[in-house]
């Protein structure tokens, strides 16, 4: 009986040890719990953030293929009249030896009449 009954007190001592590591492990899983709960929250905040950014980013693009689009308009732009300053110059070339000619014409008509 006696075998027995130390027997039965050990049982007890060792579920009341395993009821304290069980209450520990609840207390980490509770602990963890709260842990992960704040890290959701974190993830949730910096997910509506990176919704955010994304979205400002997709503006800024769109503002900037906007802003590419009227350099390139400006570019043609540019291009044409650079174009019309080239043809005029090429106009004035044209013009400046037709009156070189005219010039020389001229000296050498003026020349002649000077010693005739």
């Amino acid at each position: 009986m006696n075998c027995f009954k130390e027997r039965l007190n050990r049982f007890k001592v060792w579920l009341s040890r395993s009821g304290a590591w069980i209450n520990r492990f609840k207390e980490r899983i509770n602990r963890s719990e709260a842990w992960l709960n704040r890290f959701g929250t974190w993830l949730n905040r910096f997910g509506t953030w990176m919704n955010c950014f994304k979205e400002r980013l997709s503006r800024s693009k769109a503002w900037m293929n906007r802003f590419k689009e009227r350099l390139n308009r400006s570019e043609a732009l540019l291009n044409r009249f650079k174009e019309r300053i080239n043809r005029s110059e090429a106009w004035m070339n044209r013009f400046g030896a037709w009156l070189n000619c005219f010039g020389e014409w001229m000296n050498y008509y003026y020349d002649k009449n000077i010693k005739a």
